[in-house]
């Protein structure tokens, strides 16, 4: 019986082992996840979107194509409503997904919740070479 309770233990420290190293190796390479630049940019979109609540909050979406083009949808309590177009530089398009990337965006919780009920929420996302994260 004590060999058995023996091997058990030694099993599970190999396991722990694998476990941390498996830990160690994704918080040392996981924060400098890096999206490599790739034709893949013109797929890519970022959205913020605000929703109002009870109140006269801004409501708007905000969407940003890879290739640079831009559309905001105001719906209400914006000085805008409807749809309007724009077009940013390609590069501009690229530095923020860069910078959304660096600062671990894909690594964020999956929402953040507040003890406010009343208030308005706002989503972010970012879509990418087939990878998505909203919160």
């Amino acid at each position: 019986m004590n060999t058995f309770k023996n091997e058990m233990k030694r099993k599970w420290k190999i396991w722990g082992l694998i476990l941390l190293v498996i830990i160690a190796i994704s918080l040392v390479f996981g924060w400098r996840l890096q999206i490599p630049r790739a034709p893949g940019y013109n797929g890519a979109v970022i959205t913020l979107r605000r929703n109002a609540c009870m109140i006269d909050f801004p409501d708007y979406l905000l969407t940003i194509y890879g290739d640079g083009k831009i559309i905001y949808q105001g719906y209400s309590s914006v000085s805008v409503t409807g749809i309007q177009t724009g077009q940013i530089p390609e590069e501009e398009v690229r530095n923020l997904i860069n910078e959304m990337t660096k600062k671990g965006y894909f690594f964020y919780f999956a929402g953040y919740i507040s003890g406010i009920t009343d208030q308005p929420t706002v989503t972010t996302s970012l879509s990418i070479n087939g990878i998505r994260k909203s919160f």
